[in-house]
């Protein structure tokens, strides 16, 4: 029987004065045999940052039944499980969830497939803006909020300052809407502190996301106005509250630091002395272990030198100790693993054509001319926005470079039917194993798009993390170097 652990994700926004006693009833309604266990996540403090924030309460289910109180202060944030969609709680509100059986539910959870729709949530209270605020902006601002309208490819001043002011616009409609609901009594003070600074981090995350492409200092200075006058270090709303903490990462990566999109991971020395001079308190020890933990196999360098400089720097044991534990874990496979070697992986590595036939990676490249392997698939929204880009190399490079399209799906027909969408349906492979693959392994694939650049007939690597073909002039500089 499969032993399924459900996690409702609560978040918290307190004083650190004098903590009150409220209640919230939960109750959960559950038919599913295969539920066992519902972990409570608690996202925020009880009083005072001496403590460890990070308390999950596991409830027992008895014959497929809970009803129970929490005790605490604040506000609490519950996702409903339905396309993101989320309600807030305070003292005295309640919310029933209910958790049903799908008849392939089983078959999904084996197959690590998400579902979608895994349970309602039904909440109860005060306030009713609590629970439709983010509806309604969501609407009013066309989901610019979100980055849905605006998520274009940014790639010139032009475009980002016009990405810009679609933010910032919507950035104005949700903090005028809020005060307004304040004003008026339809929303609580805790609410409106929360969403203040969740607008803030959606804002940040927006803008940064673009970032991870281009430059800094090919962007107009003043895309970066309001970038530069919002702070993100308040321990309070920082613990375990996912946007905002999410929001200071990106701050490490983008703002504070100058982020090399050609190399991820080139810059952790940097980075922690940043995190370590810009936050405090959990903020910092909260930052500093994530930043550490993303660089775990990297191949940087200076890791070690890092490492000791974390140890150093964070102060909450329970942070310190899990990434200790990653660290050793990660040691302890790597000495067991056996190391790839580059011209086994190509000869051994096998992928599949249109017809679903195993193909060798090493047939795949040209003889005469450079290769470039355009990791992507179809599920993958920037990987296809990439694509009129890449179609525009083509054309201009034809018969000095081969392009080799290499999808990451996991679903072969999903596959089949997107690239039978293109007009150019040659040389499209499908990679076994996609993310668990060698080849994902030696060329340290975690994200895609992906650009590799090979030698003809693939004896060498030219450059495994080429730019984004959006960002033309320095995709072009960077091909022009080999095709010489």
């Amino acid at each position: 029987m499969i032993r399924l652990s459900f996690i409702l994700t609560l978040l918290l926004d307190c004083l650190l004065s004098v903590a009150q006693t409220n209640n919230i009833h939960l109750s959960f309604n559950i038919k599913s045999k295969d539920l066992k266990e519902v972990n409570i996540k608690k996202m925020g403090l009880v009083s005072g940052l001496s403590k460890n924030p990070d308390l999950t309460i596991p409830l027992k289910i008895g014959k497929g039944y809970f009803n129970g109180h929490l005790i605490t202060n604040g506000l609490y944030q519950i996702a409903d499980g339905i396309e993101g969609h989320i309600v807030y709680l305070e003292e005295n509100d309640s919310a029933a969830i209910h958790l049903s059986t799908r008849n392939d539910m089983k078959a999904n959870l084996a197959a690590h497939i998400y579902m979608k729709y895994f349970h309602t949530l039904t909440a109860t209270g005060k306030y009713a803006w609590h629970y439709m605020f983010f509806d309604y902006l969501t609407a009013k601002t066309e989901r610019m909020i979100f980055g849905i309208k605006g998520d274009r490819v940014v790639n010139n001043d032009s475009t980002s300052m016009l990405f810009k002011k679609d933010c910032d616009y919507a950035l104005q409609i949700g903090n005028r809407l809020v005060d307004s609901l304040y004003k008026k009594d339809l929303v609580s003070l805790n609410f409106k502190k929360v969403i203040k600074e969740e607008l803030n981090a959606i804002y940040v995350s927006n803008l940064c996301t673009y970032l991870s492409s281009i430059r800094k200092k090919k962007i107009n200075p003043l895309y970066f106005e309001k970038l530069n006058s919002l702070v993100f270090n308040d321990s309070v709303f920082a613990v375990q509250c996912h946007t905002y903490i999410q929001a200071g990462s990106l701050y490490t990566y983008y703002i504070h630091n100058e982020f090399n999109p050609y190399n991820f991971y080139s810059n952790l020395l940097n980075e922690l002395n940043s995190i370590e001079a810009n936050y405090s308190g959990i903020i910092r020890d909260k930052l500093l272990s994530l930043q550490i933990a993303d660089y775990i196999g990297k191949n940087y360098a200076l890791f070690d030198t890092c490492y000791q400089l974390y140890l150093k720097y964070c102060k909450n044991e329970t942070y310190k100790y899990n990434v200790v534990k990653k660290i050793n874990a990660y040691s302890s496979n790597l000495s067991k693993a056996p190391r790839i070697n580059f011209a086994q992986l190509i000869s051994e590595t096998e992928v599949l054509d249109r017809k679903l036939k195993p193909v060798s990676l090493i047939q795949l490249f040209s003889d005469s001319v450079i290769t470039l392997f355009d990791c992507w698939a179809s599920w993958c929204v920037p990987c296809k926005r990439q694509m009129p880009y890449i179609d525009s190399i083509r054309e201009k490079y034809k018969g000095r470079i081969k392009i080799i399209y290499l999808s990451f799906d996991t679903e072969k027909q999903k596959w089949l039917n997107q690239i039978s969408k293109y007009k150019n349906t040659q040389n499209q492979y499908l990679l076994k194993s996609n993310f668990k693959s060698s080849f994902s392994e030696y060329f340290n694939i975690q994200l895609i798009p992906r650009y590799i650049l090979f030698s003809n007939k693939g004896f060498k690597v030219l450059n495994s993390n080429m730019p984004l073909p959006s960002i033309v002039d320095d995709f072009i500089e960077e091909l022009e170097k080999y095709l010489e």
